[in-house]
């Protein structure tokens, strides 16, 4: 709609564009993200409670949506990257003291560390390990190989061949937890889970382990 002057010979302004100019308020940016990210009503409103923490999730879901993958791994990428931005990274810029920024950790390296995981290169372990890392603002020695050399480091190996070498040992030093399991105590198999990560120094699939060391108690 526009605007005109008395003598309806000029357009003064219009009002479409003065309201599209104006910055959103923040319940219009609360549904704007649920909307567009798929976030619920908590999820938005913790993003939009720091100015400088919805914009930089917003511009790392720009960043996933130019990527132009499927829907259903643009939503999950999304979702991931609300909760270690929120569980992680929101705490890590407290622990420095910092705002959370570009300059904090850039957009390109936590994109890179959430596209790794979605696509299940990494592990939620190796996930946070690695944000602690590059959020270090005392340490930027991992800076000189860049993000994609701690993704190579911290790939999660996948090799079922592999990882039943990793179950038989842990089964063999755990007699009691496997005859426990056995007896009845199913959740004993967490203790067994986490001593598989350990000698695989967390760098494995917890899902294939887990299955894995199921598939060994079965019989």
């Amino acid at each position: 709609m526009h605007v005109w002057s008395k003598d309806n010979k000029e357009v003064l302004f219009d009002l479409e564009s003065v309201k599209n100019s104006l910055p959103k308020f923040p319940w219009d940016k609360k549904l704007s993200f649920q909307e567009a990210y798929k976030l619920s009503s908590k999820e938005a409103n913790l993003l939009i409670r720091d100015e400088n923490v919805a914009n930089y999730y917003e511009k790392l879901a720009q960043e996933f949506k130019a990527l132009n993958v499927e829907p259903q791994m643009l939503e999950r990428l999304n979702k991931l990257a609300y909760n270690y931005l929120a569980s992680d990274l929101v705490g890590l810029a407290t622990l420095y003291s910092t705002t959370l920024n570009e300059k904090f950790v850039s957009l390109q390296n936590f994109k890179n560390l959430i596209v790794a995981l979605a696509s299940e290169k990494i592990n939620s372990a190796s996930a946070k390990k690695i944000l602690t890392i590059i959020a270090d603002i005392n340490n930027k020695e991992w800076e000189k190989e860049g993000i994609d050399s701690l993704l190579n480091e911290y790939t999660q190996n996948n090799d079922e061949a592999v990882l039943l070498t990793v179950v038989g040992e842990v089964l063999a030093k755990n007699v009691k937890a496997v005859s426990e399991y056995k007896a009845g105590k199913v959740t004993v198999i967490q203790f067994l889970l986490g001593q598989a990560m350990a000698i695989t120094h967390g760098k494995a699939s917890p899902e294939v382990l887990k299955k894995l060391l199921e598939q060994k108690l079965r019989k």
